[in-house]
C-alpha cells in the first residue's frame, strides 16, 4: 500500500512539473513570438534615432606587458548596455517571465572595435554569445575576450619604471550622432584581478574621445590602466652585476705591471660589458624617442673599460723603457708635477726606503759585504755603457733650471708606471663611483616620481 501511495506521489510532482515547465515554454515561445516575428523585429535596425552604449571594461589577469615589442597581453570582457524599446514587455502577461536571451543575430547591437589591437583586427562578436534583455527593454551585452593592444614603452627609468597602457573602443560604422559611447562608471572593474608576477597594478583611469574620420565623427572610450614594474629580479640579476663588473676595471691598475696580467684583464672586463650592454638591449625597444639610463650608464662603464685597457698599455710602456733613457720633459711634468701632487703616493715607501730607522741605517752602513759578493772591477780596456747615475744628473740638473724638486731627477720609469697607475687608479674609482650613485639616484627617484 505504502509504494502504491509512494507512486502516486510522484506521479503527481512529475506531471505538475511538467506542466510548469511546459507552461514556461509556452510563455516564452509567445514572448518571443510577440516581440519578434508580431512586431516584425529587425536586428539591422537601430533601436533610436540616437542609441547610448554605456560600456565598462572587467580585467581579469594581465598576461604580458612586453616594452620590447610595445605590446599589452591583457584577458578581460566587456559589459555594454543600451535601451531597446522593441524588446519591452509586461512580466505579468506572460507568466512573469523577466528576461529573455538571444544570439547577435536575434537582436540588434552595436558594432565595436577595438582600435588600438594588433593582436586581431576584427569586430568585437561571438556568435555563440548570448545577450540578455530585460522586460524594461535593457539590453546586456558581455563580450569576454583576449585583448592585445599597442602600449608605447617609456624605458627612461627601466628597471624602475611605469607604463601607462590603454584599451580603445570605438564604434564602428555607427557615428556619434547615431551611436553614443559612454563610461558606465568611473574606473575599470578589477574585483576579479590576480597579481601579476612582473607588474604592479597602481591605478586606472578612463577617458572620452572622438575619432575625426574626414567629415565623420565616432564615439571613442578609452580604459588607461598604469603598471609599475616589480623591480626586484632585475637588481639581482642585472644591477648588481654591472655595478660590481664597473669596479673591476678599477681593479687593474692596482694589477702589478711583472704579472702579465694586466691588458688581458682589463679586456675581459671590456668583453663583458659589451655583453650585458647586448643583453640589456635586447629587452629594450629599437626606438629613439626615449633613451635608458641604465643604457647610458653601461655605456659609460665600457667607455671606461676601453679606457682602462689603453691606460694598461701606457702604462706597460712605461715600465719596460730602458733604465739608461732619458725620461722626457713633457713626462716628468706631466707625471710628477701633476700625477704625483695629486696622488701623494710616496714612491719611496713602495721601495721600501722609508720604513729604516737611524739605528738601522747605521748599523747596515757598517757592514762591510764580502770579497765574493762583490762586483768584479773591469779593466780600462772595457767600455761600460752609461750609467744610471749619468741620466739622474742630466735629469737632476734639467730640473733645477725648470724649477722643479731636484728629488724628481731620482725617479726612473718603473717609478713614472707606479705613479701613472696610483693616479688613474684613485682618477678612475671617483668617477665610477660619482656615475654610479649618480645614475642609480636617477633610477630609483625617477621611477618613484614617475
Amino acid at each position: 500500500m505504502m509504494r502504491v501511495l509512494q507512486f502516486f506521489c510522484f506521479l503527481t510532482l512529475f506531471t505538475s512539473g511538467s506542466a510548469s515547465a511546459a507552461h514556461f515554454i509556452g510563455n516564452e515561445t509567445q514572448l518571443r513570438t510577440d516581440l519578434l516575428i508580431t512586431n516584425s523585429y529587425s536586428k539591422d535596425v537601430r533601436p533610436d534615432e540616437k542609441v547610448e552604449i554605456s560600456i565598462r571594461f572587467n580585467v581579469l589577469t594581465l598576461n604580458e606587458l612586453n616594452i620590447k615589442t610595445q605590446t599589452l597581453d591583457i584577458t578581460g570582457w566587456l559589459t555594454a548596455k543600451w535601451n531597446d524599446s522593441r524588446l519591452s514587455w509586461t512580466p505579468a502577461s506572460y507568466g512573469g517571465i523577466n528576461y529573455m536571451f538571444g544570439t547577435d543575430s536575434s537582436f540588434w547591437r552595436p558594432l565595436l572595435f577595438v582600435d588600438n589591437s594588433i593582436g586581431s583586427v576584427s569586430m568585437i562578436t561571438d556568435s555563440a554569445l548570448l545577450l540578455r534583455a530585460k522586460y524594461t527593454g535593457e539590453v546586456m551585452w558581455e563580450p569576454p575576450a583576449i585583448y592585445t593592444t599597442h602600449c608605447e614603452s617609456v624605458i627612461t627609468y627601466y628597471p624602475f619604471d611605469v607604463q601607462n597602457c590603454m584599451v580603445e573602443i570605438v564604434s564602428w560604422a555607427y557615428t556619434i550622432d547615431e551611436v553614443n559611447l559612454t563610461h558606465m562608471e568611473t574606473h575599470i572593474n578589477f574585483e576579479d584581478y590576480r597579481a601579476n608576477g612582473e607588474w604592479t597594478l597602481l591605478s586606472s583611469h578612463l577617458e572620452t574621445n572622438q575619432l575625426v574620420d574626414g567629415h565623420e565623427i565616432f564615439s571613442q572610450l578609452e580604459f588607461v590602466m598604469k603598471f609599475r614594474r616589480r623591480p626586484t629580479f632585475y637588481i639581482f640579476n642585472i644591477i648588481l652585476p654591472i655595478m660590481l663588473l664597473s669596479f673591476l676595471s678599477v681593479i687593474g691598475f692596482v694589477l702589478p705591471v711583472d704579472s702579465g696580467e694586466k691588458v688581458g684583464y682589463n679586456l675581459t672586463n671590456l668583453l663583458a660589458y659589451a655583453v650585458l650592454l647586448t643583453l640589456i638591449s635586447d629587452n629594450m625597444p629599437s626606438t629613439s624617442h626615449h633613451i635608458s639610463v641604465l643604457g647610458v650608464y653601461l655605456t659609460l662603464i665600457l667607455f671606461v673599460g676601453a679606457l682602462a685597457v689603453i691606460l694598461a698599455v701606457v702604462s706597460l710602456y712605461l715600465h719596460h723603457q730602458p733604465p739608461i733613457k732619458p725620461i722626457p720633459r713633457w713626462i716628468q711634468l706631466v707625471v710628477l708635477g701633476f700625477m704625483h701632487k695629486l696622488t701623494s703616493y710616496d714612491i719611496k715607501d713602495e721601495r721600501g726606503e722609508g720604513g729604516k730607522s737611524s739605528k738601522g741605517k747605521a748599523s747596515g752602513e757598517d757592514k762591510v759585504a764580502p770579497l765574493d759578493d762583490q762586483t768584479s772591477i773591469k779593466t780600462p780596456s772595457e767600455k761600460s755603457p752609461p750609467t744610471v747615475s749619468c741620466r739622474m744628473e742630466k735629469t737632476r740638473a734639467w730640473s733645477t733650471e725648470q724649477g722643479l724638486k731636484p728629488d724628481y731627477s731620482e725617479y726612473s720609469w718603473v717609478d713614472m708606471s707606479k705613479i701613472f697607475d696610483a693616479f688613474f687608479f684613485r682618477f678612475f674609482l671617483v668617477l665610477v663611483v660619482l656615475v654610479t650613485i649618480i645614475c642609480m639616484l636617477v633610477l630609483v627617484v625617477g621611477g618613484a616620481l614617475s
